[in-house]
C-alpha cells in the first residue's frame, strides 16, 4: 500500500494486564462455548513452542505458517494461552490454521490473549473465517461505552476479502486498527511502553520493523507513520494532508527514510536469527 501522511467470550481467566484502565480490556464474548477437541492435549511440537513462549525467547514475529502448519486446535489453545504472558512477541501470523477459522471458542482465545497487550500486528490472511467467528475476533476488538477505545493494542493487521471475510468485518478491522494509532500516537514519550503504544517503542523495535517481511503484509505499516520515524530519533516533521490532496498523498519527508532503511526481507525464522529476542 502507499505510504500516507501523519492523518489519521473470552476463554480462561484474565491477566492483570487485561483489565487495563484504557477501557475495553477484559470484555467477554457473549457465546455458549460447548466441550471440543481443542481442550486435548496438544501436540510434542505444540508444547515446545509453548515452553520457548513462557520462556520468552520466540519472536519478534511468531509465524505458525512455519512453524505449526494446519495444526489441530489444541495446539492453537495452547499456544494462545501461552501468549498473554509473553512479552517477546510482537506480531503474530497465523498461517493456514483453519481450527481457528471454525472455532468461536478459539477466537475467544485469541482475543484474551490480545488483550494482554504485547502483540500489536496479526496477519490472519490466508484462513476462510466463518462469519460468526470472525464477528467474535472484531467484536472482541472494538471499544465499548463512551470511550469506545479498542479493547487491545492491535495498530497492524491483515485479513483478505479474497478468502471470503466480508467487507463490513474488514472496514470494521480498519478502523479499529487507525482507532488505536491514533490513541497511541496522542500519547505523551514517557508513558510509551511494552503494553502503551509498543510499537511506537521505535529505538527498540527498529531493526526487525525495517526487515520483517510478515509486517509488509498488512494493511498499515509502522514506517507509514511519522510518529514512528519520530520516536526512532529521525527528522520527519509532522505535515497535514494537503486539501485536495490524492488519497495516496504521502508526507514526503517518510519517502527517503523508508527508501534507505526499510527492506522487509526477513522471514520470522530468519529475523529472529537477526534480532533474537532479549537481545
Amino acid at each position: 500500500g502507499a505510504m500516507a501522511g501523519d492523518g489519521e467470550g473470552q476463554a480462561g481467566e484474565e491477566c492483570a494486564r487485561c483489565s487495563d484502565a484504557r477501557g475495553g480490556f477484559g470484555r467477554r464474548a457473549a457465546h455458549v462455548l460447548r466441550p471440543s477437541r481443542i481442550h486435548a492435549e496438544p501436540s510434542p511440537r505444540a508444547r515446545a513452542l509453548v515452553e520457548q513462549l513462557r520462556s520468552d525467547v520466540a519472536g519478534p514475529v511468531l509465524s505458525l505458517r512455519t512453524g505449526l502448519p494446519n495444526c489441530k486446535g489444541a495446539d492453537l489453545l495452547a499456544i494462545f494461552q501461552a501468549l498473554r504472558d509473553c512479552e517477546s512477541v510482537h506480531m503474530l501470523s497465523i498461517g493456514r490454521n483453519d481450527a481457528l477459522a471454525t472455532s468461536v471458542e478459539l477466537a475467544a482465545a485469541l482475543i484474551s490473549a490480545l488483550r494482554c497487550g504485547y502483540i500489536w500486528a496479526c496477519d490472519w490472511g490466508e484462513l476462510r473465517f466463518r462469519s460468526d467467528v470472525m464477528e467474535v475476533i472484531v467484536a472482541g476488538l472494538e471499544g465499548e461505552g463512551n470511550s469506545g477505545a479498542p479493547t487491545t493494542n492491535l495498530a497492524f493487521v491483515f485479513a483478505d476479502i479474497g478468502c471470503g471475510l466480508s467487507t463490513e468485518h474488514v472496514a470494521r478491522l480498519k478502523s479499529i486498527t487507525k482507532a488505536r494509532r491514533v490513541l497511541d500516537k496522542a500519547l505523551p514519550p514517557e508513558s510509551i511502553d511494552r503494553t502503551h503504544a509498543p510499537w511506537l517503542r521505535a529505538k527498540s523495535v527498529f531493526g526487525w520493523v525495517m526487515r520483517s517481511e510478515n509486517l509488509t503484509k498488512c494493511f498499515w505499516r509502522p514506517y507509514q507513520e511519522g510518529a514512528f520515524w519520530r520516536c526512532a530519533g529521525f527528522d520527519c516533521p509532522a505535515m497535514a494532508k494537503p486539501p485536495g490532496a490524492a488519497r495516496a498523498w504521502v508526507n514526503p519527508t517518510m519517502k527517503p527514510l523508508a527508501a534507505a532503511f526499510h527492506r522487509g526481507d526477513l522471514d520470522a525464522i530468519a529475523l529472529s536469527s537477526a534480532f533474537p529476542p532479549g537481545e
